[in-house]
């Protein structure tokens, strides 16, 4: 049980860093169009496609620093180090 609930809890952290960097994404075509008052040319599909692409790239490259494996640390400086590295 113990090991069905760590994978239950990293596959919802990987799918939350997914969607947050596809969000930021297409938040930012919104702010952007409310601020300037004309949308950034190709639309929001491009900039959904743009999303998706930055969540699977981003969530990539956290899986390959090693962010989804939980290392035990003071005031997480370990992760805390490696998101850093990472973005």
């Amino acid at each position: 049980m113990k090991k069905f609930s760590k994978k239950a809890i990293r596959s919802a952290e990987v799918f939350t860093d997914c969607f947050i960097l596809f969000f930021a994404v297409v938040f930012a075509y919104y702010i952007y169009g409310k601020i300037i008052g004309r949308p950034l040319p190709g639309g929001l599909f491009h900039y959904c496609q743009l999303g998706l692409l930055s969540g699977i790239i981003g969530t990539l490259s956290f899986y390959f620093i090693g962010l989804y494996h939980h290392q035990a640390s003071m005031m997480n400086l370990i992760e805390t180090r490696k998101i850093i590295k990472t973005l």
